[in-house]
């Protein structure tokens, strides 16, 4: 295919963009038309009071969107998504806040450039925007607890990790295993301080460490976070957008290479466990697109449209709604539901098991939780309700999850 970088159109970027949010939409519709059950728990509600509205309201909007994705239907889907979310709160997850902020970008950028086509600085406010939130998740994991192999969650979900993996590779009980064990909380924080570390300076590189990581997180099936990966996978698109677009037409004008795509999503599919759902499924043909779009994607784009006028003020404002969501808010105690915070969430779950590493942070702590007695009736509703019958919070101690008797 002789094609190249300049002759990557607005109209062809949004195309790529909007159908891969709109992949990320579907999923839950999907594990309810294919009558699945035991899939990803981290995903829109479509069931209670605005079951009705999610089914013939906001389902055929993101199928327009999908089938003819121009600006105004575009804008229309997002802003749709939006209001939806603003009617699930608080009871929304924490990614699902992290997509709708991104949402939010997308309707500005659209409004403010008055383009035709696709935005072009969105790209770098949402890759600002992802990037921050990384961190920020990252950051609230620098806890005694998180790191301490006897009470970390990482070391659970390490173990569930190394029960799926052939016993050749990693003995039960040998050294390997036990050093991850050990080193469990360690590594995930030093992986998610790497994912956007390599996404700002090698973007191709960060695209592939994060694929791994939520490919990782799609393979626990007690985890279930089938969501955030899909939601996450949707934004790389954004860090590698030419080879995206380039991807999507070279497997859109050969049969082989759609048949080889499609081949290598059944197989890996059928071959991993987990989280074996629509959301796997769209995660597994994202990651298909992603890992071709890196390869195609140009080494030194020639893009003068992606610093316009406004683009400095764009990043501004995408890098305060980040800070806002992942630091202010639990900070302030404003913001008890869907928080980047592993203290946040123990407290609203009723579980003080998690101490500030650093001494300037513990200050910290009583605002996290100073909002706990008001929250009052939320706490019945909150995403403790999701987790399977048989495991429960262990509360009063500092550990986490233990099997219920």
């Amino acid at each position: 295919m002789a094609a190249s970088s300049d002759a990557v159109t607005d109209q062809a970027l949004l195309a790529v963009w909007t159908r891969a949010w709109c992949l990320h939409q579907f999923a839950p519709f999907a594990n309810v038309l294919l009558g699945i059950t035991g899939g990803a728990i981290d995903n829109w509600p479509l069931q209670g009071s605005m079951n009705w509205l999610h089914w013939h309201v906001r389902f055929p909007i993101v199928l327009l969107a999908c089938a003819w994705p121009t600006p105004h239907i575009a804008v229309f889907a997002h802003l749709c998504n939006i209001t939806f979310f603003y009617l699930a709160l608080p009871f929304v997850w924490d990614h699902m806040v992290w997509a709708s902020l991104s949402e939010m970008l997308f309707v500005v950028a659209v409004f403010a450039s008055g383009c035709p086509g696709f935005p072009r600085y969105f790209i770098d406010m949402a890759r600002a925007h992802t990037i921050i939130s990384y961190f920020c998740a990252g950051f609230w994991k620098l806890t005694t607890s998180f790191l301490d192999p006897k009470y970390s969650c990482g070391t659970l979900l390490v173990a569930e990790l190394l029960s799926i993996l052939p016993g050749q590779l990693f003995e039960p009980g040998g050294g390997v295993a036990e050093t991850l064990l050990r080193w469990a909380g360690w590594l995930t924080v030093a992986g998610e301080f790497a994912i956007p570390l390599s996404l700002f300076f090698f973007p191709r590189v960060g695209v592939m460490l994060a694929l791994s990581f939520h490919l990782v997180i799609l393979m626990l099936p007690v985890n279930a976070a089938g969501g955030f990966s899909l939601s996450c996978a949707t934004m790389l698109v954004l860090f590698v957008p030419r080879g995206a677009t380039l991807a999507v037409t070279l497997l859109s004008g050969s049969v082989a290479g759609a048949a080889a795509a499609a081949a290598a999503v059944a197989v890996v599919f059928s071959a991993l466990g987990g989280t074996a759902d629509a959301h796997l499924a769209g995660f597994l043909a994202l990651a298909v697109l992603l890992v071709l779009a890196a390869a195609l994607e140009p080494r030194s784009p020639n893009d003068p449209e992606r610093s316009p006028s406004g683009a400095m003020l764009g990043r501004l404002l995408a890098v305060s709604l980040a800070l806002c969501h992942g630091i202010v808010g639990p900070v302030l105690g404003v913001q008890q539901m869907a928080s980047l915070t592993i203290r946040v969430a123990s407290c609203f779950l009723g579980a003080p098991n998690r101490v500030w590493e650093c001494p300037a942070l513990g200050a910290l702590e009583p605002l996290a939780c100073a909002d706990r007695v008001a929250a009052g009736p939320l706490l019945g509703r909150s995403p403790r309700s999701a987790l399977p019958g048989r495991l429960r919070w262990r509360s009063g101690s500092r550990g986490f999850l233990g099997p219920s008797a």
